[in-house]
């Protein structure tokens, strides 16, 4: 596989395309190394601390940005019929940056 250079990690092809064959944007985890860059709510990154059960939503990508169940609440009572995000549900979820193998990690504990 060729090797490029990116913010001075040598990585492959396969690293700036992801596991899903598109450009990503990549994020160094102190846990995990050179990751895909993922987003979601600061309830699901507390829930890596706690273990705590809180739901998982998230977009149509395989790693899409995620939230909990009590900002999808959220959501849909301040985006009205249409349930779309606005400055209160946004700033209610407060989006955080995650590495996709700790992305992974919330996932598995909030889907039941």
């Amino acid at each position: 596989m060729q090797r490029v250079f990116l913010r001075g990690y040598r990585i492959t092809l396969k690293d700036i395309y992801g596991i899903h064959g598109t450009v990503t944007d990549l994020v160094q985890c102190s846990e995990h190394g050179l990751q895909e860059e993922t987003y979601v709510c600061k309830h699901l990154v507390l829930s890596l601390r706690t273990d705590e059960v809180i739901g998982f939503y998230w977009s149509s990508k395989p790693r899409g940005d995620a939230w909990c169940a009590t900002c999808e609440k959220v959501r849909i009572a301040e985006g009205g019929s249409s349930g779309d995000w606005n400055e209160r549900s946004e700033a209610f979820a407060d989006i955080k940056i995650l590495c996709g193998a700790c992305y992974d990690r919330v996932r598995a504990i909030n889907v039941v």
